[in-house]
């Protein structure tokens, strides 16, 4: 039996009509509350059967009401609208900062920098596979944090995309059109995370299926990878019917080579990218593609920092997000 969620003031919240804030002033019993507020913001609490939380962080003056994002890679997508409407709806505004991970000592300075200006809580964009979630956490003390993109790890409070999930059904989308011969593309695993995932997913998946793994290509992340990627293929007369791209970026960029060498997507080579960037599905052939949406991984970043922010017994875990294949036209069964 699935246990019930826990009711919040955000639920309240919500149920009322009402700010996250002027439900907190009714339940602290401040005199600053219309008695037709008062009165709606206790027909929800009844209504929900909320029980609040007198001691929780979330309903306390001394609250900045301002939430920190961090990203530590400046190219990385940030959906700040998304994250900024989910923070305005719970009483919250934002204040982003883009910081260079490799610098130790920039890291420590950015972060001690964002901790003196009374940050109630952090959001970290944390892309690269080198950082760790106990690095962050000694940076942010005791400031409640939750890390986007985080390692695979049931005990971080974290909000990521199963990125496992979405390179196996990739693959065995390829594999039920009848494609064996599968090329991995993918980004470099050394540094970047979501790469490192990706080509471990890709493994996997192929060795399930009793598949060759012998042609994984680390390139980079940008069309130039792609196409330089496809080249070096060719020109070693690799066998492939199909390529599994670590992003849509790099899989533009091999479309475009493998017609400049005269072969057809999807008649001679099928082609999967991964993130459904804007321009995948507006391509000569639509481009199949992984689709995890940042916009909602970026407010249930936000909202399950405000649930910590509430409640500090809050349990601290890994949120997944399950991503979608899209399937379009750059794959086809093998003929």
């Amino acid at each position: 039996m699935k246990k019930k969620s826990k009711v919040t003031i955000y639920d309240v919240a919500h149920h009322s009509g009402l700010s996250p804030k002027t439900v907190s002033r009714v339940i602290n019993g401040s005199d600053n509350v219309a008695q037709s507020t008062r009165e709606k913001v206790e027909r929800s609490i009844r209504h929900l059967n909320f029980t609040p939380n007198l001691v929780a962080r979330g309903l306390r003056a001394d609250q900045s009401k301002s939430l920190g994002i961090v990203t530590l890679n400046a190219s990385h997508p940030v959906p700040i609208q998304a994250m900024d409407t989910e923070a305005s709806r719970l009483g919250y505004t934002l204040s982003f900062y883009s910081i260079d991970p490799n610098s130790e000592d920039n890291l420590i300075q950015k972060f001690n920098t964002i901790r003196a200006q009374m940050i109630d809580g952090i959001v970290v964009i944390t892309p690269h596979s080198f950082i760790t979630y106990e690095q962050i956490k000694s940076l942010t003390h005791d400031t409640p944090l939750v890390l986007m993109n985080s390692h695979i790890d049931a005990h971080i409070p974290s909000v990521i995309y199963d990125p496992m999930y979405g390179v196996q059904c990739a693959v065995e989308h390829l594999i039920e059109l009848g494609h064996h011969n599968i090329c991995h593309i993918a980004g470099t695993i050394e540094t970047r995370l979501d790469a490192e995932l990706r080509h471990r997913a890709f493994v996997k998946t192929m060795q399930h299926h009793g598949l060759d793994t012998n042609m994984i290509i680390e390139y980079g992340f940008s069309p130039e990878a792609g196409y330089e990627t496809v080249g070096r293929l060719l020109s070693n007369n690799m066998k492939f019917t199909a390529l599994v791209c670590v992003n849509d970026a790099v899989a533009l960029g091999a479309i475009q080579r493998l017609r400049h060498e005269g072969l057809r997507i999807p008649e001679d080579v099928s082609i999967v990218g991964y993130d459904d960037s804007h321009f995948s599905r507006f391509l000569h052939t639509p481009l199949t593609t992984v689709r995890q949406d940042f916009n909602i991984l970026g407010r249930e970043a936000i909202r399950y920092l405000g649930q910590l922010l509430e409640d500090r017994s809050t349990t601290l875990e890994q949120k997944l997000l399950m991503p979608e294949l899209i399937i379009r036209e750059s794959t086809a069964a093998l003929s």
